[in-house]
């Protein structure tokens, strides 16, 4: 038992450091693209407005190339829920599992207490009517700026194209408006996966899913699991409900 819980918290502290790393890597990557596109771009209003089609490719080459960072932003996010999720549900088993909250029975030390001291805590302060969406990772706004930068560049490249590369110039610009328009729907859905998510209700649904499961496997029984983490079980079923409401 004791070497599961190991292999599950060296586990747990890999995932983390990754989440951690999984910005810094997404930033680096979107800003060395974009430097060499605005390189490029540079090198050519040096040279001059021209109606060269070569220089109406070029800035269609950089609306796209901001476009597809866009794209890209939005695929890490997910990957930085995700990321996420895994780390919450990794928690909630060894909390189920392997945690009870410490009394005078259960003594810290003897037992493992921090996942349900924690979970108690974060309960706590939501009760008080603080704020826990962004409690176990600070909001991460770096992909939405990102994203809304690019989307500047976008926009920029755009009205170039249209207003000085001729004929050639208006048939690249209408595919940049759907490049603006799909870039503003993932800018406004980015958040979601980032700075707005729910960090309580992913821990809540995992640990409600895990005692369920307890409970179904005959592993415990409900009073056993009100013993052992106290209204713990009952606070996860609240809060989901609570949300589902919302959300209808």
């Amino acid at each position: 038992m004791l070497q599961e819980l190991q292999y599950l918290r060296d586990e747990l502290n890999q995932r983390v450091r990754y989440h951690f790393e999984h910005v810094n890597k997404t930033i680096n990557i979107v800003l060395f693209t974009w430097g060499g596109v605005i390189i490029i771009l540079g090198k050519l209003v040096t040279k001059s407005l021209s109606t060269h089609s070569k220089n109406a490719l070029l800035c269609f080459i950089g609306a796209t190339t901001f476009f597809v960072s866009n794209v890209i932003l939005h695929s890490m996010a997910r990957r930085y829920y995700d990321s996420a999720n895994l780390i919450f549900r990794i928690a909630a088993y060894i909390h189920v599992f392997y945690d009870r909250l410490p009394s005078r029975t259960a003594k810290v030390g003897e037992n493992f207490c921090w996942e349900s001291i924690n979970f108690k805590i974060e309960t706590r302060d939501l009760d008080n009517n603080h704020n826990l969406k962004n409690r176990f990772y600070k909001r991460n706004d770096e992909y939405r700026i990102l994203n809304a930068i690019s989307l500047v560049f976008i926009v920029f490249l755009s009205i170039v194209l249209f207003l000085y590369w001729g004929p050639i110039g208006k048939v690249l610009f209408g595919i940049c408006v759907f490049y603006i328009m799909f870039s503003t729907y993932l800018l406004f859905t980015i958040s979601k996966y980032t700075s707005s998510k729910d960090n309580y209700g992913m821990k809540a649904k995992h640990l409600n899913d895990y005692f369920q499961y307890a409970i179904d496997l005959g592993h415990y029984t409900e009073q056993e699991i009100k013993d052992r983490f106290g209204d713990t079980y009952e606070k996860c079923k609240k809060y989901l409900r609570k949300q589902k409401h919302v959300k209808l």
